[in-house]
């Protein structure tokens, strides 16, 4: 089946049907990212296939329904979470806890997080996703264990070094961690005032010390 593009200046031809394939699948996805924000979890799959560029046939050759899209969605863009948190520690002299809230705080400043305002969709569309659909609930809970593993490795390389207390269980301080994370994402949706440079110099020392 052709993937038709209903507006072909909006993307450079693809080289091949495989690049045709994944070109049109990224572009839904990334209009799910902005279109999510505004019109809601439930906007009208002909908006977002407009917004795309691509017809409906080209959406249900990559997606069975509307949440296997939001999954889509939330697991790239965990991702590139992770990914920027883990690139901005990689080959860092100080390689502990304090850069680690350090980065993923800063991304909350500059309004990089991914779920909140201004990205992918606000904390409640998504526990609205989580609870609606078996799909979406599996995936969170999946990138949620990969996160979790990824923590772990970076608090047990801080307490190797001496940098973080021996004494805590690296697991544990990983889920403090991203429970933090998720809370302090919560209240910033919401609106609710945060010192993040505050933050910043208690988080870290309660966890180091």
């Amino acid at each position: 089946m052709e993937y038709v593009k209903e507006n072909p200046a909006q993307a450079t031809r693809p080289r091949s049907r495989a690049e045709a394939k994944a070109q049109s699948r990224q572009a839904l996805i990334e209009s799910a990212m902005a279109l999510i924000p505004t019109r809601g979890l439930d906007v009208s799959l002909d908006e977002l296939c407009a917004h795309a560029g691509y017809t409906r046939g080209a959406f249900y050759q990559h997606f069975e329904d509307r949440d296997a899209l939001v999954a889509a969605v939330t697991e790239q863009f965990a991702e590139h979470l992770l990914e920027s948190v883990l690139s901005k520690l990689t080959g860092e002299s100080t390689f502990d806890l304090a850069s680690i809230a350090s980065s993923v705080l800063g991304l909350m400043q500059r309004g990089e997080y991914p779920i909140g305002r201004g990205g992918v969709m606000r904390s409640y569309q998504l526990l609205q996703a989580c609870d609606r659909s078996p799909l979406v609930r599996q995936q969170y809970i999946s990138i949620y264990e990969k996160t979790l593993l990824k923590f772990t490795e970076l608090v047990r390389q801080a307490q190797d070094q001496g940098l973080a207390n021996r004494s805590f269980d690296a697991g544990a301080v990983a889920t403090l961690c991203i429970a933090l994370i998720v809370g302090l994402r919560t209240l910033n949706d919401v609106g609710a005032p945060i010192d993040l440079d505050a933050l910043k110099t208690v988080f870290s020392p309660s966890i180091i010390e």
